[in-house]
């Protein structure tokens, strides 16, 4: 079954809850429609709030969707993380 790399679990597993007020996730993956539900769930195990709103494009494994992330994906992101992170003005909001 696919799922999230070895690399991503032990980091996760490696992160201190008490430094972190909630995680957006983002990802790319060639066979899974998301990664969310698994990261998810890895995080709340330690304890962290994980936002509901995710972005997830295709990416490239061997010749499947070669190319992907590609540019427009990139696009797409630069848009969410412009409506997850707020501008310097309502800043103050989200301390």
């Amino acid at each position: 079954m696919a799922g999230i790399d070895d690399k991503v679990k032990a980091y996760i597993a490696s992160i201190d809850s008490s430094k972190v007020k909630k995680v957006v996730c983002f990802s790319s993956t060639a066979i899974l429609p998301s990664s969310y539900a698994q990261v998810r769930g890895l995080l709340e195990k330690q304890n962290i709030t994980v936002d509901k709103r995710e972005f997830h494009c295709r990416g490239q494994f061997k010749v499947l969707h070669r190319g992907r992330p590609n540019q427009s994906d990139l696009e797409l992101l630069r848009k969410f993380v412009e409506e997850i992170i707020p501008s310097s003005n309502d800043a103050d909001k989200f301390v």
